[in-house]
C-alpha cells in the first residue's frame, strides 16, 4: 500500500497546474457545513500565514510515507469545517487544506490527546493524495470512505491508539448519511480498517526484520561460544546482544565467561539478567549459585541451587554442587544426607563420596572419612584433592607414613599445589618428632596383696611398660588408688600422698638404654598408712609413667583401672 501511495502523491503533487475552475473542488470534513469559502467570501487567506501546528502534523503524516511536504495549511475564519482544495491560478497555484481554527480547537477540546485533530487533517491529506482536489463535480461518498480509511492508516503511523482512532469521526461526523458524506457508522468502519491494515502492515514487515536480526544474533552467539579467548568471546556475545537485548542464553554465556575472568560482580550481573528474560532455565541457577559461591554468599548460592533443582530434579551435578555448598556453610550432616541420596541413586558417583568424606572430616569422624576417600579414588585414581584429603585423615590418626604417601601421591598429580607442600613438610617434622619423641606403653599390671618389704606388711603392684627415647632421663611410675565409685582415697603422709592429699605410691627408674622394657617394676603400699573403714572394701587402681626431662613430668602412659577388694580387720 506505501508504494501505491507514494506514486499517487508524485503524480499528483508534483504535476504542473491544469485548467480547472478557481473554485474547483472542495471536500468538507462535515457536510452540514459545507459552503464555498469563495463563493461566499468568507476565506481572505493569501495574506495569512500558515498555521505552524497544523503544518507541523501534516508533515508528520507525509513524512511517515517518505515524502515531503507541499501542502499549504490555511486558517479560514467562520467556515466551521476543513477542506481540501486545489487552487489553479497562476499567482497562487497549489494544494491547499484550508481549516477553521474554531473548528480544529472543538475538535481538540473533545479528543484526547488531539488525535481527532490530526484525524480531520489526515482525512484532508487523503483528498489531495488521491486526486480528489481534480474532480470538479466534488466529493462523493466513496471519496469520504476512502479518504477515512487512509485517515485511519495514517493515525497508526503516528502512533494513535486504537480507542483514539474514532475521536474525529464520533465527534463531528453526522450520523446520517448525504449526497456527498456516508453515515457516521461506515465511516468508523473504514477509519478501522485503514488502522488495521496499517497495523498487519508493520507486523508483517517487523516480523521479518526481527527474523532476520535473530538470525544475526544466533551467528554472533554461536560464533562467540567457541571462541577460546575469553575478553573476544565476551566482545562477540555483546555484539548478540546488541542485536537482540533479550537473548538469554547470550547473557547467560557471557556471565559464564565474567566468571572464569573471576569478574564475579559483572558474571552475577549479567546472569541474573538471562534469568529475568528465561526464569525456568535450571542451568541458570546453577550458574548463578556458582557464582555466589565464588562470592562467598553461600545461603544466597544454597537458595539458588535449590531453584535448579526443583527445575529438573534428576540432574546429579545439580545435588552434587548444593552438597557442596552445604560443605561451604558448615552443615555437614546436610551435606552427608545429600550424598547418600546421590549415591543411593548413583553409587559410582565419587563427588558423593569426597563431599560426604569432606563432611566426615570435619566432624572427626576419621575411619569412614578414610572409605569414603578410598572409594573415591578407585572411581578416579589421578584426582589429587582425593589423596590429599584422605593423608590429612590419616595424618589425624597419627598414620604420618600412611599420610606422607598420600601428600606425596597428590603433589605427583598437582605439582603446583602450595598447600599438599606445607602438608607434606608438616608430616614429616611430625614422623620427626615421632623418632626422638619420649613415649610409654603399659603392658599389664597385677596386684599381690600379701608382701612384706623393709618389715613393712603391704600390697605389691607389677608393671610391665616400655619406654622409648628415655636412655639417660629420670623416669617414676606411680600408682593411684581409687573406692570403686571413683572417690580417690587420702592420707596425709607426705611419702604416699599427692600434693591434693590423694594416695599413691611410686619407684623410679632410669632406662640405660632405648628402647628399655621393664617387665616387673615393683611398687609397695604398706597397710598402716591406709585410712579406710573395717570390712570388705571394694578399691581400683591405675598406673602411670612419667619422664621427668629437665626435672619436668610428662606423662607418658598410663595402665587400665585394675579393681580388687580389701578385707579390713582392726584389733
Amino acid at each position: 500500500m506505501r508504494s501505491l501511495i507514494f506514486l499517487s502523491l508524485i503524480l499528483i503533487l508534483g504535476s504542473s497546474p491544469r485548467t480547472f475552475a478557481q473554485t474547483g473542488f472542495f471536500c468538507g470534513y462535515n457536510p452540514v457545513n459545507e459552503k464555498d469559502p469563495f463563493k461566499e467570501n468568507l476565506c481572505q487567506f493569501f495574506g495569512a500565514l500558515p498555521d505552524q501546528e497544523a503544518t507541523k502534523v501534516v508533515e508528520a503524516i507525509l513524512g511517515k510515507i517518505g515524502v515531503k511536504n507541499s501542502i499549504k495549511i490555511v486558517p479560514c475564519l467562520k467556515i466551521k469545517n476543513c477542506y481540501a482544495w486545489f487552487y489553479n491560478d497562476p499567482k497562487h497555484p497549489g494544494q491547499y487544506i484550508l481549516y477553521d481554527p474554531v473548528f480544529l480547537e472543538k475538535i481538540k477540546n473533545t479528543a484526547a490527546a488531539d488525535w481527532g485533530a490530526k484525524c480531520v487533517l489526515a482525512h484532508e491529506v487523503a483528498h489531495i493524495l488521491f486526486g480528489h482536489t481534480f474532480e470538479s463535480q466534488g466529493s462523493n461518498p466513496d471519496f469520504e470512505l476512502a479518504a477515512d480509511k487512509w485517515s485511519g492508516y495514517a493515525l497508526y503511523k503516528l502512533g494513535a491508539p486504537e480507542k483514539s482512532i474514532l475521536d474525529g469521526v464520533i465527534n463531528y461526523a453526522e450520523d446520517k448519511p448525504s449526497l456527498t458524506h456516508p453515515p457516521r457508522s461506515e465511516r468508523q468502519k473504514a477509519v478501522i480498517q485503514g488502522y488495521q491494515e496499517a497495523q498487519q502492515e508493520y507486523r508483517a514487515t517487523t516480523s521479518q526484520l526481527s527474523a532476520n536480526i535473530m538470525e544475526q544474533a544466533r551467528k554472533k552467539y554461536e560464533s562467540a561460544i567457541t571462541t577460546p579467548d575469553l575478553h573476544a568471546r565476551v566482545v562477540k556475545l555483546s555484539e548478540a546482544i546488541t542485536l537482540n537485548p533479550k537473548y538469554s542464553a547470550a547473557y547467560y554465556a557471557r556471565a559464564d565467561a565474567y566468571n572464569n575472568m573471576d569478574s564475579t560482580d559483572a558474571a552475577l550481573r549479567e546472569v541474573n539478567k538471562a534469568i529475568e528474560f528465561n526464569v525456568n532455565d535450571a542451568n541458570y541457577y546453577y550458574l548463578k549459585s556458582g557464582i555466589l559461591k565464588n562470592k562467598g554468599q553461600s545461603p544466597a548460592a544454597i537458595r539458588s541451587i535449590e531453584t535448579a533443582i526443583s527445575l529438573n530434579p534428576g540432574l546429579m551435578q545439580y545435588r552434587i554442587m548444593h552438597a557442596l555448598l552445604r560443605i561451604n556453610n558448615k552443615e555437614y550432616d546436610q551435606c552427608i544426607k545429600i550424598c547418600n541420596e546421590v549415591l543411593q541413586s548413583d553409587k559410582g558417583n565419587e563427588d558423593g563420596y569426597f563431599y560426604r568424606g569432606q563432611s566426615y572430616l570435619a566432624l572427626s569422624k576419621f575411619p569412614v572419612a578414610i572409605e569414603d576417600f578410598s572409594k573415591a579414588i578407585s572411581f578416579r585414581p589421578n584426582h589429587f584433592l582425593y589423596y590429599r584429603s584422605r593423608g590429612r585423615c590419616y595424618s589425624e590418626t597419627g598414620n604420618y607414613t600412611a599420610a606422607l604417601a598420600d601428600y606425596k601421591k597428590s603433589l605427583l598429580l598437582n605439582p603446583s599445589d602450595a598447600e599438599t607442600k606445607k602438608l607434606i613438610e608438616s608430616v614429616n617434622k611430625k614422623l620427626s618428632d615421632e623418632l626422638t619423641k619420649t613415649r610409654g606403653y603399659v603392658n599389664d599390671v597385677t596386684l599381690d596383696p600379701n608382701v612384706t618389704r623393709n618389715n613393712l606388711y603391704g600390697m605389691e603392684i607389677t608393671t610391665d611398660f616400655n619406654v622409648q627415647n628415655m636412655k639417660g632421663i629420670n623416669g617414676k611410675a606411680v600408682a593411684y588408688f581409687y573406692f570403686e565409685d571413683g572417690t580417690p582415697l587420702v592420707t596425709s603422709i607426705d611419702r604416699y600422698r599427692t600434693a591434693a592429699g590423694e594416695l599413691s605410691s611410686s619407684t623410679d627408674f632410669r632406662p640405660g638404654y632405648h628402647p628399655a622394657d621393664f617387665k616387673a617394676l615393683k611398687i609397695f603400699l604398706p597397710y598402716n598408712i591406709l585410712i579406710l573403714p573395717q570390712g570388705s572394701i571394694r578399691l581400683k587402681y591405675q598406673v602411670c609413667i612419667f619422664s621427668y626431662k629437665n626435672n619436668v613430668p610428662v606423662e607418658l602412659c598410663r595402665s587400665e583401672f585394675k579393681r580388687f577388694t580389701l578385707n579390713v580387720q582392726y584389733e
